[in-house]
């Protein structure tokens, strides 16, 4: 019965997210030094060319463990990088250049043709140097550590612009974390895979699945914690979880289509969901996926070259799936407010 994709579906829906932008994000929740800064690579999916107009879409890469910022996007211009780096550092001639000083890391060959733009420098001017602590103000968007927000911060950006009455209007996907994503308004949802979605599909011939769908649809009604009705807030909340996580999963089951895998390991198998997502027009609006393997203690240059190998080829391989279902943004007016 995939127990532990169950759990993950009932248990896991939190408030969360929508959103505007495709931006693969090359950052990493670190350790929060300067060579663990974010940068952000947009790309802008518009909406679909053919049939009615879509709303924009998010998609955030989270490079976890820490990825390596200045061997990413490179100031190959500047002496003190070399000087630091003697071990590590990427000579001028083997980058991708691209504009003001900075070159791209020499696996990232294909988001270099596609054309991408960078924010640099992005940290936190005190980092507290643990993995743990500097993962957790990112997920929450609070740089210093102190604001302590209840939501996290696509969540925040989720209760601004979402349809509170969407069943689900974000998903994290491959791991990503819950956190990030929880919002006061909106509904998301965190799944290792779409697979999950399975325990809801209709199979009459299957008995002991039926019998599990409706025992799980009973115990999703108001009051069904207690005995005769009413029960604590946390019951109500667990039952009106599992409601949208049962809506959910039958709206995924029969829109998404069938299963695909993109080339680049594990986040091209995250990025194949993420664009079934897409393509099913189900209200998700903003999808959040996780590529793990960043925090780097030996080898580093060849593993983190191997890892950005990966993401240019599932990246590249995610943007040519979204043009092929049209969900591409084409020559679309990328100012458009939505």
């Amino acid at each position: 019965m995939r127990r532990r994709e169950f759990l993950r579906l009932g248990v896991a829906g939190v408030a969360g997210a929508a959103g505007i932008r495709l931006a693969p994000h090359l950052g990493g929740s670190g350790d929060g030094g300067s060579g663990n800064s974010g940068s952000v690579l947009p790309v802008a999916a518009g909406p679909a060319r053919a049939g009615r107009s879509r709303p924009r879409a998010l998609v955030v890469i989270e490079l976890s463990g820490g990825n390596d910022g200045l061997n990413t996007v490179v100031p190959m211009e500047s002496g003190r990088y070399r000087d630091l780096r003697p071990a590590t550092f990427i000579a001028p001639a083997d980058l991708h250049r691209f504009d003001a000083g900075f070159g791209l890391h020499p696996a990232l060959t294909r988001l270099s043709d596609r054309g991408v733009a960078v924010v640099a420098g992005v940290g936190v001017a005190a980092p507290d140097g643990s993995h743990f602590e500097m993962a957790k103000r990112w997920w929450m968007g609070d740089p210093d550590g102190r604001a302590a927000p209840r939501d996290g911060f696509l969540g925040r950006l989720a209760d601004m612009v979402g349809d509170p009455g969407a069943p689900a209007v974000a998903v994290g996907l491959g791991g990503a974390s819950a956190a990030t994503l929880a919002a006061s308004k909106v509904t998301t949802m965190s799944l290792d895979d779409l697979d999950a979605v399975d325990l809801f599909e209709s199979k009459p011939d299957d008995r002991m699945l039926t019998a599990f769908q409706h025992g799980f649809e009973a115990l999703s009604r108001p009051g069904a914690f207690r005995p005769g009705g009413g029960g604590s807030l946390l019951a109500a909340e667990a039952a009106s979880g599992m409601r949208r996580a049962t809506t959910t999963a039958r709206l995924l089951s029969t829109g998404a289509g069938a299963a695909m895998d993109l080339p680049g390991g594990d986040l091209g198998k995250a990025l194949g969901e993420a664009a079934r997502l897409l393509g099913a027009d189900v209200g998700v609006r903003i999808l959040h996926v996780s590529m793990g393997g960043f925090d780097t203690h030996s080898d580093h240059r060849d593993q983190h070259g191997r890892l950005l190998g990966e993401l240019d080829l599932a990246v590249d391989a995610f943007l040519a799936e979204l043009d092929r279902r049209g969900l591409g943004d084409g020559d679309d007016d990328v100012s458009a407010p939505d």
